[in-house]
C-alpha cells in the first residue's frame, strides 16, 4: 500500500507538471504567433501600397486575393507557428527521451526499432505531399471565389438594378464546386494516407514485440523487464510524433499561405 501511494503521488506530480509546462509553451508560441502575424500583416499591407497600378491589372492581384492574404493567410500563417511547431518541438522532445531510456534499458531492442522509424517517417511525408498539393488547389478556388463577393458587393447597386443577384448567386456556387470536390478528394487521400500510416506503425510495433521475444530467448542476461521498458520507451514516443499526422493538413495551409505572402514581399516595387 505504501509503494502505491508513492506512484500515485508520482502520477499527480507528474501531472502537474505536465500542466504547467503544457500552459507555458502555448502562452509562448501564442505570444510569438501573434507578434509574428501581426508583423506580416503590416508589412503586406505596407507593400501593397506601395506596388504600382499596373500590378493590381493582373487578376491574381485582385481585391477578393489581396484581402484573403491579410486575412486567411496570415491566420494559416499564426496557426502554422503556436500549433505545428509547438506540437512537433514537444514530439521530438518525447522521441529523444524514449530512445534514451530505451537505450539504457536494452540497447539490442532499441537499435531495431530505430531501423523500423524511417518506414513511419516516409509513410508521414506521403501523406504530406498529397496534402500539400490539395492544399494549393482549394486555396486558388476559395481566392477565386471571395473576387466574386467581393465584386458584388462593391456593385450592389449594379447588379441590384439589372436584376442580377440569381445571376451572382449561382456563379458564386459554381466557384464552390471546385474547392468541394476538393475537399472530398483530400478527405478521402488523407483517410487512406492516415491509415497507411497507422498499418505501417502497428506492423513496426508486432516486429517490435516479436524480436524482442527472441532476445530474450536467446540472451540470458536480457530480462523481460528491460526489453519490456524499452519497447514501451520508443512506441509511447513513436506513437507521440505519430500524432503529427493529425497537423498536416495546417502544416500544408501554413506552408502555402507563407510562401504567397513572401512572394508578395519579394516583389520589386
Amino acid at each position: 500500500r505504501k509503494d502505491v501511494n508513492v506512484y500515485a503521488l508520482i502520477y499527480f506530480l507528474l501531472g502537474l507538471f505536465s500542466f504547467f509546462v503544457n500552459l507555458l509553451q502555448m502562452v509562448i508560441f501564442s505570444n510569438i504567433g501573434q507578434t509574428i502575424t501581426q508583423k506580416i500583416r503590416y508589412q503586406t499591407y505596407g507593400k501593397m501600397l506601395r506596388m504600382p497600378i499596373p500590378w493590381f491589372d493582373n487578376p491574381k492581384n485582385n481585391a477578393g486575393n489581396l484581402t484573403s492574404k491579410l486575412s486567411a493567410d496570415c491566420k494559416n500563417v499564426n496557426g502554422l507557428i503556436t500549433t505545428f511547431i509547438a506540437i512537433t518541438l514537444q514530439n521530438v522532445t518525447s522521441l529523444v527521451a524514449g530512445i534514451v531510456i530505451a537505450f539504457i534499458f536494452e540497447w539490442r531492442t532499441s537499435l531495431v526499432a530505430l531501423g523500423l522509424i524511417p518506414f513511419m517517417i516516409i509513410a508521414g511525408v506521403v501523406q504530406m505531399q498529397f496534402t500539400t498539393g490539395f492544399s494549393d488547389k482549394s486555396d486558388a478556388a476559395y481566392k477565386e471565389s471571395s473576387q466574386l463577393i467581393m465584386e458584388s458587393m462593391m456593385n450592389i447597386r449594379t447588379v441590384s438594378s439589372f436584376g442580377y443577384e440569381n445571376v451572382v448567386f449561382h456563379k458564386y456556387e459554381q466557384k464552390l464546386k471546385e474547392p468541394f470536390e476538393l475537399a472530398i478528394k483530400k478527405g478521402n487521400c488523407s483517410g487512406l494516407l492516415f491509415g497507411f500510416s497507422q498499418i505501417v506503425m502497428f506492423i513496426i510495433f508486432a516486429l517490435i514485440f516479436y524480436i524482442g521475444t527472441i532476445f530474450i530467448r536467446d540472451n540470458p542476461g536480457v530480462t523481460v523487464n528491460d526489453v519490456f521498458t524499452a519497447i514501451y520507451a520508443i512506441t509511447f514516443s513513436a506513437m507521440t510524433v505519430g500524432n503529427n499526422a493529425h497537423f498536416l493538413p495546417d502544416m500544408a495551409s501554413g506552408k502555402n499561405a507563407a510562401a504567397s505572402l513572401f512572394e508578395n514581399l519579394d516583389t520589386e516595387d
